[in-house]
Formats: C-alpha cells, sequence, structure tokens
C-alpha cells in the first residue's frame, strides 16, 4: 500500500492510493552475464572543468560559476534545452545551472538528500530523497511513500525514453533481499508494470544505487557492484560480472545504448558495448571523486557531481 501526501503551500492534504504487487513473481538473478573485459586505462584523460562550485568549499549561494556554493550536490539531470538540475543534498535544494549561472528550483525541509533527479516533459521533477520518492511541479510536492515493507527504499530514479514517466528500483530487503524496477507517473500513479531484477542467492543485503534508460526503451540499473539491462521486451543482462566494480553510485546511457558511463568508487569508467564487438570497459578518469552522472544532449560532454569537493563539474568526451 502507497500513500501519497500533497503539500501545497500553507495546505496540507493527505490522499492514498494502493499499488497491487500481488502480480509479482520472485525475481530470479540474470541468467545471462557479459564475459569480463580487461581494463583499460586511457592514455590521455579529459581534463575536468568545474562548471559551479568551488572545490572543498561548501556553502549555499547562488551565483555563477565559481562564486555560487553547494553543499554535497549529488544527483544531476540534464533538460531538453540543456540546462542542469542538480540535488543539493545538505542544503535541502533543488538548483538550476543555465549557463554557469546558478539559481535554486525550491529550497525546501521536506528535502533531507536527495540523490537522484530527472523531470518528465510536463515540467515534474521527480527525486529518490534518502530512499522515498519527491514529485514536484509549481510549488507543490508530493511525496511517496511506500508501506510494503518495513525496509523497503527507492535506489536511483530517471526519466523514461519519452519523458512521461519515471523509472525507479525499488530495494526490498525483509529476510530475503531483492531489487525489482518500478515506473510512476507525475501525478503519483503507477504506470507500468513493476519488473523484478535480482534476487540475492544467500539472503544478503543487495541495493541498487542508480537508473538511467536508452530511447529504444531499455532500462539500465546499477547495483553497489553491477550493472543490468532490461531490454524493453523484458529480458534481463548482467553486463560484466559484480566483482567488475567497487562501489557504483551513478550511470549515465547514451540514446542508442552502446556507452554506458558509470562513477565508481569517484572514477568515471566506459563500457562500450555493441552487437559483434566485445564488451569494452575504459578508465576515463581516475580519482576525481565523482559521485552524481548526466550526459549532454549532444553526447559530447559528461556532467558530474561530487559530493566530496562541493563541485558540478564537466569532462569533453573524446
Amino acid at each position: 500500500m502507497k500513500r501519497i501526501v500533497v503539500l501545497m503551500s500553507a495546505v496540507l492534504l493527505i490522499a492514498a492510493f494502493s499499488c497491487k504487487r500481488s502480480n509479482e513473481v520472485e525475481p530470479e538473478a540474470p541468467a545471462t552475464v557479459s564475459t569480463n573485459p580487461s581494463l583499460i586505462v586511457q592514455d590521455v584523460s579529459p581534463v575536468p572543468i568545474i562548471v559551479a562550485g568551488a572545490k572543498d568549499q561548501a556553502g549555499y549561494t547562488n551565483g555563477t560559476g565559481g562564486s555560487a556554493r553547494f553543499n554535497q550536490p549529488y544527483g544531476i539531470f540534464v533538460n531538453t534545452d540543456g540546462t542542469l538540475l542538480v540535488t543539493d543534498q545538505k542544503n535541502g535544494a533543488v538548483r538550476k545551472i543555465a549557463n554557469s549561472v546558478v539559481s535554486t528550483i525550491v529550497k525546501n525541509t521536506i528535502l533531507t538528500g536527495s540523490t537522484s533527479i530527472a523531470a518528465t516533459k510536463d515540467g515534474t521533477i521527480g527525486l529518490n530523497d534518502e530512499g522515498t520518492i519527491v514529485l514536484y511541479k509549481n510549488g507543490s510536492f508530493n511525496v511517496i511513500e511506500d508501506d510494503f515493507c518495513v525496509h523497503c527504499s527507492v535506489g536511483g530514479l530517471n526519466k523514461n525514453a519519452d519523458a512521461t514517466f519515471f523509472w525507479y528500483a525499488d530495494n526490498y530487503y525483509d529476510g530475503d533481499s531483492w531489487v525489482s524496477l518500478e515506473s510512476i507517473k507525475p501525478d503519483g500513479n503507477a504506470a507500468v508494470g513493476n519488473r523484478p531484477i535480482y534476487n540475492s542467492p544467500d539472503g544478503s543485503l543487495v541495493q541498487a544505487s542508480a537508473v538511467s534508460t536508452s530511447l529504444n526503451d531499455n532500462k539500465f540499473i546499477t547495483l553497489q557492484h553491477g550493472v543490468y539491462q532490461v531490454t524493453h521486451s523484458g529480458v534481463i543482462n548482467n553486463i560484466l560480472s559484480p566483482n567488475t566494480f567497487g562501489g557504483l553510485t551513478d550511470i549515465a546511457v547514451n540514446k542508442d545504448g552502446t556507452k554506458l558511463y558509470v562513477a565508481d568508487k569517484g572514477d568515471i569508467k566506459l563500457i562500450t558495448r555493441c552487437s559483434t564487438c566485445p564488451t569494452k570497459l575504459t578508465v576515463l578518469v581516475a580519482h576525481v571523486d565523482a559521485t552524481g552522472l548526466a550526459l549532454s544532449n549532444s553526447e559530447k560532454v559528461l556532467f558530474f557531481t561530487s559530493v566530496k569537493h562541493h563541485t558540478v563539474s564537466k569532462i569533453n568526451l573524446p
């Protein structure tokens, strides 16, 4: 059972809706596992450029470029007009960056630690805030609380291919531990049926950290140490073995799903895939303390946040 708490200015409205899970099946680990490639380290790495904020200087200031201040920025999203949305965790805010100018879209105590952000074409902003979905539009908040189990939480959130609703991962732990892919419309109702992704074989805790999508309606989900693909037809593939990664925090995927950028323990890595070539894993930039990732609309620039350094930066892609 899920309920929606709607906050509109000074008025608090409470409504309830239910999302049936009775049609769920017990998830199984994907059968298809890609061969682990050798890790390639580029001879010349792209040079990170700070877009906004100042390295190791936390604060809350709107302004241009280095004069702006963030306090642990995490989630990042590129709008269709090229502007950036950033979750400013410790400031309880969503910040916008347009031509290096930082402004505040919303600042509210309801936001306590947003790690993922996306927007649909109707202007609704979706957030994963401390494992809970928060929807925001025109001054109103919908907080989607999951009452299905005590230990359920949201892991990652992103828009779908045509930006009409959001995909998110649901982390479940109640003796058993598993992850499912679910969806939600801007009005808070479920969009399509859920899709079980991963079931821990020994019951140990597993949690999804990020979700990304490609235009062919493939969905990509990162757990702490693995990347999974869910195709439009529902086929689940494990991309590279889980022991390939040390700690994934975010993923950004190009339009055709052939290039997957991941933030892994602060490094930015690229997974290159195609139907007729072996999967390749490359370290684009090491030791930059990257947290969140977002690919520009041209796919020529990769933006990233750093919780550690309180900055939003970019690299020009080779």
